[in-house]
């Protein structure tokens, strides 16, 4: 498997950082940030993949934050979640793994959710993958 998608978009977006300390919420229980990318695709059959990489506040490696990607088609109506982003060890860092964005999301967009944490950086990734 390759390390680097064979195309790739990047945006690192500050308009989505949170300026107030997070509420707690349920563990299952995210909010949706400002921060999205546009979900673009030549043709239904790309195969276009999605993650972010978040910092959260405070920087633990407990499991007290959360971050995980919302994809929606063009109307907003259907929406479908990544799985909760990991933590990398020692640094706070929480990664999400590639997740397919399905063919209806295509004019949609990929939007970050948080949980339990104040996101202080973001990076949304979009890449087109034939490796996974």
């Amino acid at each position: 498997m390759m390390d680097e998608p064979l195309a790739h978009m990047v945006t690192v977006d500050a308009t989505g950082l949170q300026e107030v300390p997070p509420v707690t919420r349920e563990s299952d229980d995210f909010t949706t940030t400002p921060t999205a990318l546009e979900i673009t695709r030549a043709t239904p059959a790309t195969p276009l993949y999605v993650r972010v990489t978040a910092q959260l506040e405070p920087a633990s490696d407990a499991g007290d934050g959360a971050v995980r990607i919302a994809l929606s088609d063009p109307s907003g109506d259907s929406i479908q979640y990544s799985d909760s982003a990991t933590v990398e060890e020692g640094t706070g860092i929480r990664t999400t793994g590639w997740s397919k964005v399905p063919a209806d999301c295509n004019g949609g967009t990929a939007r970050l959710c948080v949980s339990n944490a104040r996101v202080t950086a973001i990076t949304l990734e979009l890449a087109i993958r034939n490796d996974v």
